[in-house]
């Protein structure tokens, strides 16, 4: 499926799922990005959106996640996080209809290439429907497709700095994700794969849910690309 294509479908089901929330829930803080509520959330992807769609997007984002010097990620990560928090505090005292229909103008420019950013809308989606208690749609291809953008982008290089590999196998879908076939294997369902690299679980949980296999320390603490949190 095209980018753009999955992109549309995952934005009419966000769109779809907050227009129906009550103001109450709607304030609800996410359980993901506790300084956000659910509404500020969906504030946050329009601003990546918005910014990516119009050749802003920092390149801080990209840098704070696969640079090879901790020094330089975490110099970027606050860089990434003051644009992050900008966007979000500029669409507080915008309705959410508004917001929505920002969104709706920017995605009618979009095109495959800057439709590529669905994995942050993906985790967001997921991040408000966790907070809802929601469990639905865990096997939805908007998974697979994070997934496997979150391994190949950013996971493998983030490893590849400290000359080390590891393949990923959903354990309920068909297709591994391999770097090295000598290399070792974490396993897990594709969503506890994708919440795990993707920052949204912390080691404990990640250690109850995923099979590590023979993995060693140095990966599994690397393994979660934002960092574990606390």
């Amino acid at each position: 499926m095209a980018d753009l294509a999955l992109y549309l479908g995952a934005m009419d089901t966000t769109i779809e799922l907050v227009t129906h929330l009550s103001p109450a829930d709607l304030e609800r803080t996410c359980i993901a990005c506790p300084a956000w509520s659910i509404r500020d959330v969906v504030a946050h992807h329009v601003h990546v959106a918005h910014d990516f769609v119009n050749g802003d997007f920092p390149a801080s984002a990209i840098t704070a996640l696969v640079a090879d010097r901790d020094a330089v990620r975490l110099q970027a990560g606050h860089e990434r996080d003051e644009w992050t928090q900008a966007g979000v505090d500029a669409r507080r005292s915008i309705t959410l209809p508004a917001v929505l229909d920002e969104w709706r103008g920017v995605t009618a420019r979009m095109d495959d290439e800057s439709a590529r950013v669905i994995l942050d809308l993906t985790m967001h989606l997921y991040d408000i429907k966790e907070t809802l208690g929601d469990t639905a749609d865990r096997d939805s291809p908007l998974v697979d497709d994070a997934l496997t953008s979150y391994y190949r982008r950013f996971l493998t290089p983030r490893l590849a700095h400290s000359s080390l590999a590891v393949n990923v196998d959903p354990s309920d879908t068909a297709a591994s994700l391999v770097t090295d076939p000598e290399a070792p294997t974490v396993s897990g369902s594709a969503y506890e794969l994708l919440r795990s690299i993707g920052g949204r679980r912390t080691r404990n949980h990640a250690d109850a849910t995923l099979d590590w296999g023979d993995t060693d320390e140095r990966i599994r603490e690397r393994f979660s690309v934002y960092n574990w949190p606390t």
